[in-house]
């Protein structure tokens, strides 16, 4: 089945939009066939249509998550398939998640509300686990704030059940290769070791750190110093990221975010209530001169996710086995600071698009753009210290998630002067419109691009590919241009699915 449009209907559901997209499927807010209700709707990748394993797992574990019923999480409500193509309804949430928040809000979230968002999710988590289940995929995005009839904000704990699936085995490797949010996974997710709900408890002590500092706890400029970061690295203080966070949440952190599991916190309540306690272990003025806060640009990492090691992340069913003990890697590659992951010289291109870009390049942006890189490479000198007054071309060049994007290329003037010329050769012209938003204006080119250009670009395809062009107007933009490559052969399929909720 192909993507659906607004007035399809699957089961009986009415597509009304696109709410997002990822690896496994694109969720549709629809309109209920026979209830005054829209649901949250989630078809699953084509790519899993002729898997009967997988098709046997997600039938069983829909049917396990449907049978949970608390206020912090997002219900599961039905699932079904039509003409080969499997579905999950989910209960709609009106709100916004957690990583919107610390994009929209462009600093980290107070302690206070961190913390009772944290709180809050533990209790879904802590329900989870008593029910066999592993979320495995913890992370600001999976979190959805929204206001309760009290106007009290409420968090709630989405994606489980639907996000990924695995074997009723507690190994990663068991199920092969699976995408994964690397930036908040346990150490024996990296290592294929086996799981409970402490892995869990990893991811929620990560989001915590982010909810206090707007970054992740390993800011690293590749996957491999990453996963080494989680295995090796000291874990870090989240006061010493921001002088906002008093000293009591290091301790905090520190136990959660443990490489060995039997370190850590038994269950994700321990750990919300040791957060609670940090609160109040030391005043709200205390301040702690001498301590560096670490600028982080552009949006929060979230619904990122990375191939790695050929490991599988997902909701996993339990099982009462042992813990494999995680061994450090041998011969352990050089360990970068963070300031090596962070945009350097290409700070200015992640301040001009906040909402689109990731964090640091290495994490996740608007429908998990990330893996972003360089050209010229950051350490050509002429880019130190890059100035309105610089003369050249800079280009920032990011991975989407294929689907439908394959990636996407920023070309921007360093000396601020308006860009000309289409900056990704369009060969069939599908068609152009002038644009306007809040946010300013610009035009758009969109149609099919040959192979043979796009491999100058660095990107190899067999094929034509579809393009979208966007040129903007307004000043504070105009001096850079983006062209959206997507994993499909029409531009047209980039502008009825990607352009219309694009952070721009």
């Amino acid at each position: 089945m192909g993507p659906l449009r607004e007035g399809d209907e699957i089961s009986g559901y009415r597509i009304e939009r696109v709410l997002g997209s990822g690896g496994a499927g694109v969720v549709y807010l629809a309109r209920h066939p026979r209830l005054p209700r829209y649901d949250a709707i989630k078809v699953l990748a084509e790519s899993h249509e002729l898997d009967d394993e997988f098709r046997k797992r997600f039938l069983h574990e829909a049917e396990v998550a449907a049978r949970l019923h608390h206020p912090n999480l997002v219900e599961v409500l039905d699932r079904g398939e039509q003409h080969g193509t499997l579905w999950i309804a989910n209960q709609y949430i009106d709100g916004s998640n957690a990583g919107e928040l610390l994009r929209s809000q462009g600093t980290a979230l107070s302690p206070e509300r961190a913390v009772r968002i944290v709180s809050e999710v533990a209790q879904g988590l802590d329900e989870i686990h008593a029910a066999g289940l592993l979320h495995c995929d913890v992370k600001p995005n999976n979190i959805l704030v929204t206001s309760a009839m009290d106007g009290q904000e409420r968090a709630l704990l989405a994606d489980f059940g639907i996000a990924r699936l695995a074997t009723n085995s507690t190994t990663l490797h068991a199920a092969g290769p699976a995408p994964m949010t690397l930036a908040y996974a346990a150490p024996e997710q990296l290592s294929a070791a086996e799981l409970d709900r402490r892995c869990d408890v990893y991811a929620l002590g990560c989001t915590l750190f982010e909810l206090l500092t707007r970054t992740v706890p390993y800011t690293r400029d590749s996957v491999g110093a990453m996963v080494y970061a989680h295995l090796n690295a000291p874990v870090p203080c989240p006061s010493q990221r921001s002088q906002q966070v008093p000293a009591a949440f290091d301790k905090v952190i520190t136990t959660a975010l443990a490489k060995d599991p039997r370190d850590r916190y038994e269950t994700c309540g321990a750990l919300a209530a040791a957060a609670r306690d940090a609160l109040t272990a030391a005043p709200d003025h205390e301040k702690r001169p001498g301590r560096r806060r670490r600028h982080a640009i552009g949006a929060a990492v979230a619904l990122g996710t990375v191939v790695v090691l050929g490991i599988a992340a997902g909701i996993w069913v339990l099982s009462n086995s042992r813990h494999t003990p995680v061994r450090p890697l041998a011969n352990p590659p050089v360990d970068n600071t963070t300031e090596s992951a962070e945009w350097g010289p290409y700070a200015f291109v992640a301040e001009t698009f906040p909402r689109l870009l990731p964090q640091f390049p290495l994490g996740s942006g608007y429908e998990e753009l990330s893996a972003c890189h360089f050209f010229p490479d950051q350490t050509d000198p002429r880019f130190e210290k890059p100035s309105k007054d610089s003369s050249g071309l800079v280009e920032v060049n990011c991975g989407g998630n294929m689907d439908p994007v394959s990636g996407i290329f920023i070309d921007c003037n360093l000396d601020r002067s308006q860009m000309t010329g289409m900056n990704t050769p369009i060969e069939t012209m599908e068609g152009s419109a002038s644009w306007s938003r809040p946010s300013g204006s610009g035009h758009l080119f969109w149609g099919t691009s040959p192979h043979i250009g796009l491999q100058k670009r660095g990107l190899q395809v067999d094929d034509n590919v579809g393009v979208l062009n966007i040129y903007f107007d307004d000043p504070g933009r105009r001096f850079c241009n983006i062209s959206v490559l997507g994993d499909t052969d029409s531009g047209a399929e980039l502008m009825t699915r990607w352009w219309p909720g694009a952070p721009l």
